[in-house]
């Protein structure tokens, strides 16, 4: 009954609500490995560790074969349960690896870059239309941080660099589902800066890949990240970025090529990221192009298809021997 099964709903998919209660729910189980063998499933596919848990035990019960996704770079349990293991960042796999967890090997570990679809194409007028439903002047530098409010993406770096930059010409927006008691806390300490008339909360948006071309940039201070779908959809949109050098970061932001990297926890390093975009615009060009081009080459949502089809296909020869 979540947003993915939503989804799944209204393309036509077949679907199946199991509800993964905690990590040992055997109903659960069962009815993957009835809903397999129901439907002639060739692979079982579960994602992130507890999805990596019942696809592993499902396949024992149905004799499907089932492989996993890693998508963060501090999960590793379970991950020896399916037969390979997608990491979506060199960075998931070394942390995988660095586990020295028995029988997972770098044979049994795939790489494969997540993939967003492209940016559509945005004119001047659209671009203007959408700032102006954020209430921004054309002297307005926007900057926007799209993720779920939990401390390891560093939302109070963003506001310690937004009061380091002592201009109310910035306006920071966060995008996220306004949730939880990091939320919460975010919010209060905005309020106790006095930040209120710069900081935006937009919550939880479907639209963001219309809502980050209107942006100036793109701010990530992530502590730990595996491979942030915003950058990527920053970098489609031809959003410069200010990123930290953190996990799978730095193997799609090229430093003052396609993006500008900072040090993890530098709220300085990220004021003077966003003060050299403000003030540079052939450095906020060069970045933008650059940083499309870096989108088309390697991280279409097309390439990510056939790369997992890719792994599909290995799972399933190995399986036929």
């Amino acid at each position: 009954d979540s947003w993915l099964m939503n989804q799944a709903k209204s393309a036509g998919l077949e679907t199946l609500n199991v509800p993964l209660n905690g990590t040992y729910d055997g109903v659960s189980v069962a009815k993957l490995a009835v809903f397999a063998r129901r439907f002639g499933v060739h692979l079982i596919h579960g994602h992130l560790t507890r999805g990596a848990f019942y696809a592993g035990w499902a396949s024992r019960l149905s004799g499907v074969p089932a492989l996993s996704t890693a998508h963060s770079t501090n999960t590793w349990r379970h991950f020896t349960k399916t037969r390979q293991t997608i990491a979506v960042s060199e960075s998931v796999k070394a942390s995988l690896l660095a586990r020295t967890i028995p029988n997972l090997t770098p044979e049994r570990i795939s790489v494969v870059f997540n993939g967003v679809p492209s940016a559509p194409e945005m004119n001047e007028s659209e671009r203007q239309a959408m700032r102006k439903e954020l209430n921004l002047t054309p002297e307005t530098f926007a900057v926007a941080m799209v993720a779920r409010f939990i401390r390891d993406k560093g939302h109070d770096i963003a506001l310690d660099a937004l009061e380091r930059l002592k201009t109310p010409a910035v306006r920071l927006f966060f995008v996220g589902k306004a949730e939880g008691e990091w939320h919460n806390t975010v919010l209060a300490e905005t309020r106790r800066r006095g930040l209120d008339g710069q900081v935006s909360f937009l919550g939880h948006r479907d639209d963001v890949r219309r809502l980050l071309p209107a942006m100036d940039a793109l701010l990530m201070p992530s502590r730990r990240e595996a491979i942030g779908l915003a950058l990527l959809e920053a970098l489609a949109g031809g959003v410069p970025v200010v990123a930290s050098r953190v996990g799978g970061i730095p193997e799609v932001v090229e430093d003052g090529v396609n993006g500008l990297l900072v040090e993890s926890e530098d709220a300085a390093g990220f004021a003077e990221g966003l003060r050299r975009l403000m003030t540079d615009p052939s450095l906020k060009s060069s970045l933008s192009a650059a940083g499309r081009e870096t989108f088309r080459a390697r991280f279409a949502q097309s390439a990510m298809v056939e790369n997992t089809l890719r792994v599909y296909e290995q799972v399933l020869s190995q399986y036929a021997r």
